[in-house]
């Protein structure tokens, strides 16, 4: 029919549809936020904890409390439950665990583990 469009075309002269608009990207996984803010949150206390050591009024203090400030906007106050952050820490803790074996087989390799070349027999 004249005048018709098929309903999965462009109006004409309209721009052809984005593959990235909102409409076609993934939901983000609401689980995976909620770990991330989380380790969010850890990381702020973290912060929170080392500012005395340098001073709020040091350069370095002055950074660690922009930092602490911009990172809190982003965690709902009260959101964190005991057990999500229990379950953060262990995560946290289980991935230090398992580079601890790498990070020494690292630092065995750099240093040549104390072993030196094989010596040449001595001739007489």
């Amino acid at each position: 029919m004249v005048g018709m469009q098929n309903p999965t075309q462009a109006p004409a002269g309209a721009p052809p549809a984005d593959v990235t608009s909102p409409e076609t990207m993934a939901v983000p996984n609401a689980g995976m936020e909620a770990a991330g803010l989380a380790r969010l949150n850890m990381v702020v206390r973290m912060l929170e904890e080392v500012l005395p050591m340098f001073g709020a009024a040091s350069e370095v203090g002055q950074t660690v409390l922009k930092s602490v400030t911009s990172l809190a906007k982003h965690i709902p106050a009260g959101s964190m439950s005991s057990g999500v952050e229990q379950t953060a820490m262990q995560g946290v803790m289980n991935s230090a665990r398992q580079q601890v074996p790498i990070i020494a087989a690292l630092r065995a390799r750099m240093s040549g583990q104390g072993q030196q070349p094989p010596q040449q027999p001595q001739a007489m």
